[in-house]
């Protein structure tokens, strides 16, 4: 089993940040926090409104925004292996890589909408209950969110190599998945106490960068509401920040793949990026 060094791993994630962090700021940006501002701007408030894109082409977007989130996380990966020095050669990488990564994120899609059923059913939930769920069924979606949380915690730890393993392996949807569990073998606390420390620092940050600049924006603007113009800037602030915690953490991902993977990885990332 190799060696783990959350340490080793922050190390360089840090350097590496700090070195990159423009390119890496904008590929998130663009790719991942843009598409997700949309997804959030133009969402319907009612599924029956005339509000919004409609259901139809906000799903069209949803779809969207997921397949320009994972060519961002994997052109994030590649340059932070150093298998990529320059941001449109990462991004034709991960463009040719995305099919078996797809593949794999929805395998493991598939297995969660199957287990969040099969416990729906066990708890007797009805699928409405769980799009509006009242005082009758409320205390049943929560111990639902619950256990499916516990549950696909462990295999989420287990399973957050998947980028990585499809961005340098040449391997398959079920190829990923597996070389990612065998990957992670050994080391699960680790992994798991690292990804609960910066989801905090992540939330603490919203909360606190969130709760002053609605504050600012209430002052100058007037209150921060779905569809106004305060609530469209707090998207965005939050979208930004949202991108540089993407940088830290695929990077940092990155590293520990590189670290368990051996021979197989790259010894560090590359010299300076390059447009």
């Amino acid at each position: 089993m190799a060696r783990l060094s959350i340490n080793q791993a922050w190390t360089e994630t840090a350097e590496f940040a700090k070195r990159d962090f423009g390119p890496l700021f904008a590929i998130a940006l663009a790719l991942i926090a843009l598409p997700n501002f949309a997804l959030q701007a133009l969402a319907p408030t009612d599924p029956g409104s005339a509000g919004g894109l409609g259901m139809g082409l906000w799903a069209l977007l949803l779809l969207v925004a997921m397949l320009s989130s994972l060519v961002g996380t994997l052109a994030i990966t590649t340059l932070a292996l150093g298998r990529e020095n320059v941001v449109g050669s990462a991004i034709g990488h991960s463009v040719r890589r995305l099919p078996p990564v797809l593949g794999a994120v929805l395998l493991v899609g598939v297995a969660a909408i199957v287990l969040i059923v099969i416990l729906a059913m066990l708890l007797h939930i009805r699928p409405e209950a769980l799009a509006a769920p009242n005082r009758e069924t409320l205390g049943r979606v929560t111990l639902l969110l619950l256990l499916v949380t516990l549950v696909m915690l462990p295999f989420w730890v287990k399973l957050m190599l998947m980028t990585p393993v499809g961005s340098v392996e040449p391997a398959g949807p079920l190829a990923i998945v597996a070389r990612s569990w065998a990957l992670t073998r050994g080391h699960f606390w680790k992994l798991l106490g690292f990804t609960l420390l910066l989801v905090l620092v992540l939330l603490v940050v919203l909360m606190v960068v969130g709760s002053v600049v609605g504050i600012l924006l209430t002052l100058l603007l007037g209150a921060p509401e779905p569809g106004n113009l305060p609530g469209l800037l707090l998207l965005l602030v939050r979208g930004a920040i949202n991108a540089a915690f993407s940088v830290v953490f695929t990077t940092m991902v990155a590293r520990v793949y590189a670290q368990l993977a051996g021979a197989s990885a790259s010894a560090g990332p590359g010299g300076t990026i390059g447009s």
